[in-house]
């Protein structure tokens, strides 16, 4: 059926373009309906494609859980273009980590440089902003260096035990609280 509708919608836009002398109408229908077509295909499948292998162009930020090191790491076409890795107020706080200390990198988040601004929600998703956080309530309560330097353990610790953000995030709001 769907055939012989296809069959009779070509036929009356020949009928149409013949009677009228409009070959050129045809022709530009005929590219508009292909094109669209096409992108109806193509962008989902190129969508698609970039959302499951991001490092074809994107940028990560990943935190170190052990020392609270932050690092971002940008790609393009599945070659890493930079890298940059910071100290983080918490690194700073709990000084210089032992040697044989293995950095355990966790994604914190994914920024495509191509068309859309999407991160999936990762465990460690707020951990960049609990620094940030943290930072603030040390600026703006008076806290002793022992104590900082507990909260920055406890943090690293929860983000160790839970294996995300969780935790922390509550450890950080009760601390807020009691300040």
């Amino acid at each position: 059926m769907g055939l012989v509708l296809a069959s009779g919608a070509c036929c009356a836009i020949e009928c149409i373009t013949t009677i009228m002398g409009l070959r050129r109408l045809k022709w530009g229908l005929v590219i508009l309906v292909s094109t669209l077509i096409a992108g109806g295909l193509v962008l989902p499948a190129v969508n698609s494609a970039l959302r499951k292998w991001p490092k074809l162009g994107s940028e990560f930020d990943d935190v170190d859980v052990n020392t609270g090191r932050t690092r971002q790491v940008r790609y393009l076409l599945y070659c890493k273009t930079s890298e940059k890795i910071e100290d983080s107020i918490l690194t700073r706080m709990i000084g210089p980590s032992p040697d044989g200390v293995e950095p355990d990198w966790r994604r914190v988040f994914t920024y495509p440089t191509i068309g859309w601004r999407y991160s999936p929600h990762y465990a460690y998703h707020g951990a960049i902003s609990q620094i940030r956080q943290v930072e603030l309530t040390w600026q703006l309560c008076s806290f002793s260096d022992e104590a900082k330097r507990h909260m920055a353990w406890t943090i690293l610790d929860k983000w160790q035990s839970d294996r995300s953000d969780f935790g922390a995030g509550r450890y950080i709001s009760d601390v807020w609280d009691i300040a």
